[in-house]
C-alpha cells in the first residue's frame, strides 16, 4: 500500500479511536432487557461511530473476518451498552496496531515488496564496487536494472489504480506512457512525473548504448530517488 494512502488510513482510525472514547465517556443508567440496570451511552452517536468503523474497515480487512462481522452486528437492546461500544473500540485499536506495523499487507504486496528492496540492493552493490568508484562501467547495468525496477513498480502502480499497462493487444507501453497515465490519473503530480521521466532517460540510454549520455553520479543520483519514490507510493 502506497505511504501516503497508509497515513491517511491511519489517521483516520486515530480519528474513530479518538470519537470512541469520547462517545463512551458519555454513560447513563438504565435497566436492560433482563431487568438489570447497566451503563449506555449515546444511542445515535454510537451507531453513527460504528458505521464510521465499518465503513473504514471494509476497505482495509476481509468482510467476512469472523471478528468483524461480530462488530458490525446490531445491539440486542433498544440501546447501546458501553460494554459493547468498548469491544468495538478494542477491535479497533488492534486493527490499526497491525496495519501500521504491515501485518494486514496482502502476502503478495510483502514478496513483491521484498524483490523490489533485492533489485535495488543489488544496483546500489554495483555502484558501491570499489573498481567501479575509480572508472569502472559498473554504473550502466545499475542504472538498466534500477530502471527496470521502477518500471515494474509503475506497472503495478497501474494495475493497482486499473490503468491497462497495454498500448495494444500485443504490446506494453513503455516507461514515458506509463509515467503519463499514472499522473493523469492523480496517482502523483508534474513534478514527480518529470522526475520519473529524467531516470526513465538514463534508463533508455544505458539499455540503448548511450553511455555518453549520462554519468555515474546520475544514476547514483537516480537509485537514491528511485528508492524514495519506492517508500512513497509501493
Amino acid at each position: 500500500m502506497q505511504k501516503k494512502i497508509k497515513e491517511t488510513y491511519l489517521k483516520r482510525l486515530d480519528e474513530l479511536i479518538s470519537r470512541g472514547e469520547e462517545i463512551i465517556k458519555d454513560v447513563h443508567i438504565a435497566r436492560g432487557m433482563y431487568c438489570a440496570e447497566q451503563e449506555y451511552i449515546n444511542e445515535h452517536a454510537a451507531n453513527t461511530w460504528r458505521t464510521n468503523c465499518f465503513n473504514l474497515l471494509s476497505q482495509i480487512k476481509p468482510k467476512d473476518d469472523y471478528s468483524f462481522v461480530s462488530m458490525n452486528s446490531s445491539p440486542e437492546t433498544m440501546e447501546y451498552p458501553k460494554d459493547r461500544a468498548e469491544k468495538v473500540l478494542s477491535f479497533i485499536q488492534a486493527i490499526k496496531d497491525d496495519f501500521a506495523q504491515g501485518f494486514l499487507d496482502s502476502i503478495s504486496e510483502q514478496i513483491e515488496a521484498s524483490l523490489i528492496c533485492d533489485y535495488m540492493g543489488m544496483a546500489e552493490s554495483l555502484l558501491n564496487d570499489s573498481d567501479a568508484k575509480k572508472g569502472g562501467t559498473d554504473h550502466i547495468p545499475a542504472a538498466v536494472l534500477a530502471g527496470a525496477t521502477l518500471e515494474h513498480a509503475l506497472r503495478t502502480l497501474c494495475d493497482r489504480n486499473e490503468i491497462s499497462t497495454k498500448k495494444n493487444a500485443t504490446e506494453f507501453k513503455t516507461l514515458n506512457p506509463l509515467i503519463d497515465d499514472l499522473k493523469a490519473a492523480d496517482v502523483f503530480n508534474e513534478l514527480k512525473a518529470k522526475q520519473l521521466r529524467a531516470w526513465a532517460d538514463i534508463r533508455n540510454a544505458a539499455a540503448h548504448g548511450r553511455f555518453n549520455d549520462f554519468k555515474r553520479d546520475d544514476v547514483v543520483n537516480m537509485i537514491a530517488g528511485v528508492n524514495q519514490f519506492l517508500a512513497d507510493f509501493m
